[in-house]
């Protein structure tokens, strides 16, 4: 054997233990990553759990990817991160301001309120549609508006963002702006819910071609923010647990023991839905206060809804049933309010 090749044998022998020793190290890595992501979720013997940044994983193709959408002010930043917490995936948003770009397990947008856009073209593979009593939704709304200084395209807002969950607007700031907007929001608000759930349906009548070419865009479920955003979970959690926890979906989602315990985490936590903001969002009456009319017509539009979606081929439709659940107690809400409101001006 001569010396050249005594030493492309010693290259060779060399190169496969180094080869090996990396496969090994990169294997223990992976272990050790996937124990203390599932020790930072849940301890068993201390049934504690943690909350960790959800990672970013770029889903494989076999993955069922979820779109969340809500009219704007409806607790999608909430609930997106409790999504992230069960699991472990980090979202994305339609205008990308969260910097996750493409191929995201899970994806917020506002579409097709004119402040949302359809970005994601066909990777999205169902929908969660998540509403809020208008009644909430509208001055949350209002209140992103201004900490956006009410900008009208991708970078004004983009550079507005770490103004995001910090300020609230005066009483006579949101009075101007309900004023002059309510028509307007209202029917956007009621647009957007009968968008998803009529299966495209735009303004003009026409279908959108994403609902036919894209995605079925009837939501698996409807989660209502108002049941969901409170201490200790309710129903609507377990609704989207059980969404995401089906064998068809292949999603890793935490331990079913964990699920309470995460979400009481991202409840407690407020940083990930009231930021920065001195008051909770429930707080000043005055600021989100409306008027008796504004009340009465908010109550006569979701009566109409009301009867739409328990007739015809709604009727038997669990989704829709639920939504009429949901609107049926805004109703109730909204109702005792104009009373209120109507008896005080009276």
């Amino acid at each position: 054997m001569t010396v050249t090749h005594k030493k492309f044998v010693s290259f060779i022998t060399i190169a496969g233990l180094y080869f090996c020793m990396v496969n090994v190290n990169i294997r223990h890595r992976a272990r050790l990553i996937e124990e203390e992501r599932r020790l930072a979720t849940w301890v068993e013997a201390d049934e504690k759990c943690y909350l960790t940044p959800a990672a970013k994983i770029v889903p494989g193709p076999e993955t069922k990817k979820t779109l969340l959408t809500s009219y704007p002010g409806s607790g999608k930043r909430f609930t997106l991160n409790v999504i992230e917490a069960l699991t472990d995936h980090s979202a994305g948003d339609d205008h990308n301001f969260s910097g996750n770009g493409e191929g995201v397990l899970h994806l917020k947008t506002g579409f097709p309120h004119r402040d949302g856009v359809w970005s994601w073209g066909d990777a999205m593979d169902q929908v969660i549609l998540l509403v809020r009593n208008p009644r909430w939704a509208l001055p949350a709304y209002h209140n992103l508006r201004f900490e956006l200084d009410f900008s009208e395209n991708w970078s004004e807002s983009y550079t507005r963002l770490p103004f995001v969950m910090t300020q609230r607007p005066d009483v006579g700031t949101w009075r101007e702006w309900r004023d002059a907007h309510f028509e307007e929001e209202m029917k956007a608000w009621e647009e957007h819910i009968a968008f998803w759930m009529e299966g495209g349906l735009l303004w003009n009548g026409d279908i959108s071609p994403h609902c036919d070419a894209d995605i079925d865009c009837y939501p698996k479920t409807v989660v209502d923010f108002d049941r969901f955003f409170q201490e200790n979970p309710a129903k609507e959690y377990f609704k989207i647990g059980a969404l995401l926890d089906v064998p068809e979906s292949n999603i890793e989602v935490i331990n079913k023991k964990a699920r309470a315990c995460i979400f009481d985490a991202v409840f407690i936590d407020k940083t990930k839905h009231h930021g920065n903001r001195s008051q909770s969002d429930g707080a000043s009456p005055a600021y989100k206060q409306f008027t008796a009319p504004q009340l009465n017509s908010m109550v006569n539009t979701l009566e109409g809804m009301k009867a739409k979606y328990s007739t015809g081929t709604y009727a038997e439709d669990p989704v829709a049933q639920d939504l009429v659940k949901i609107l049926n107690e805004y109703i109730d809400q909204d109702f005792a309010e104009f009373q209120y409101e109507d008896e005080a001006t009276a």
